[in-house]
């Protein structure tokens, strides 16, 4: 009878029930809820419904009165009953509301009611202006012009476009390549200072050397925002160290850095936060790590810079890519020491997480949730090619 080997834990699947429940719960279900209402938002209705007005008995009013030319276009093509009961004081009557959706739905699905003169007055927004420049879509292009035409009377209805629009806008593209181009040099450099951190704290035995390894975690135990008003405060125009970079701007009064080099007040925050992850990685393989393999190196007459490339940094390269793709996935996500520290100009200093939370503030659920998607789906790619090169890495150490 084959022995039976002991196992702390409960037994595989009873672990891996508790594993996969975990993770649906904090990860998977979360992911999934925010894809969903993406995918909700996106797969919009171009046909009115009565949720669609804000004062439909104040509409009718307005389209009996007919003060402009595409009152007088919608008013002249409603059923002559509708008009009879409308004109007799039935605004507010329910087949009064039901026979407009249904006229306002019949132009919609019929053939574009776009005329230059028609729509002179009428500031079109961006949706409208793509679907008149690209053409096709009649349906949704009759429908953005006749929300263009009465603003305060139809609410404007999310399509894809609309997402489309919101994701691929000048300033959401700025925003994405200062979020990902600061995180990148904020990885970078954490994986060098990092790895030379991470050395002297395990190689070398000197005073502070406890101290010094604590303040390595302050990062973790410090609120952002308590670290993005130091920094801020510390690279001020008349801060301990912003006051050597500070320059007299047009008006001759002095400029921080962080102002007229706004990706750098970025860089200095993503390093900050993310700096834990490269060192914490590194230390436990250096300690490890067997120094006969050196001695052996040196005794075959290797120098130290040999002996580094061929022995020691294949072994490092697995866990500093590690590291890095770990600070980098940080940075990706920071947002309370940035908006302290930057000045959070668009097009110029603005981050992506901060601009998902202005759409937010502007009450734009649709454009704030279809952006968070795009930089999931970013970081996951972006994760998923580091860890291709982490395994191709980790060949070196066989």
């Amino acid at each position: 009878m084959a022995e039976k080997k002991f196992n702390a834990l409960p037994g595989f699947g009873l672990t891996m029930g508790y594993t996969v429940l975990y993770l649906s719960l904090i990860v998977m279900i979360p992911m999934a809820a925010l894809f969903l209402r993406v995918f909700q938002f996106g797969a919009g209705e171009v046909e009115f419904v009565p949720k669609d007005f804000d004062d439909l008995p104040a509409f009718v009013e307005n389209l009996k009165d007919h003060p402009d030319k595409i009152s007088l276009w919608i008013w002249e093509r409603m059923p002559a009953l509708t008009r009879e009961e409308i004109i007799s004081g039935g605004a507010t009557n329910g087949t009064v509301h039901g026979a407009l959706i249904q006229s306002l739905n019949s132009l919609v699905s019929g053939p574009s009611i776009f005329e230059t003169q028609r729509f002179a007055g009428v500031s079109l927004g961006e949706k409208t202006a793509w679907y008149l420049k690209r053409g096709g879509h009649t349906e949704w292009l009759n429908r953005s012009l006749l929300e263009d035409a009465f603003p305060t009377a139809l609410r404007k209805r999310t399509s894809w476009l609309n997402l489309w629009l919101s994701v691929t806008s000048d300033r959401a593209l700025a925003a994405y390549e200062l979020t990902f181009g600061a995180s990148l040099i904020s990885a970078f450099l954490n994986a060098i200072f990092g790895t030379l951190l991470a050395w002297v704290l395990t190689r070398y035995e000197f005073p502070g050397r406890r101290l010094i390894d604590a303040l390595v975690d302050f990062p973790f135990a410090l609120p952002t925002a308590v670290a993005g008003l130091t920094l801020a405060s510390l690279f001020a125009a008349n801060g301990w160290l912003g006051r050597y970079f500070a320059r007299p701007n047009a008006d001759g009064r002095l400029e921080s850095i962080t102002l007229y080099l706004p990706w750098f007040a970025v860089v200095i925050a993503l390093t900050f936060v993310g700096m834990p992850f490269v060192v914490r990685t590194l230390q436990p393989v250096l300690e490890n790590f067997e120094r006969e393999v050196e001695e052996a190196s040196a005794t075959l007459g290797a120098g130290r810079l040999r002996t580094f490339l061929s022995v020691i940094a294949p072994s490092l390269l697995p866990s500093i890519i590690t590291g890095f793709a770990l600070a980098f996935a940080r940075a990706i996500g920071e947002y309370g020491s940035i908006v302290f520290i930057s000045s959070n100009l668009p097009y110029k200093s603005e981050i992506a997480p901060y601009l998902i939370v202005m759409r937010l503030e502007q009450y734009d659920y649709a454009g704030a949730m279809t952006m968070a998607v795009v930089l999931l789906v970013i970081s996951f790619a972006l994760l998923v090619g580091i860890n291709l090169i982490e395994q191709w890495a980790s060949k070196f150490l066989k």
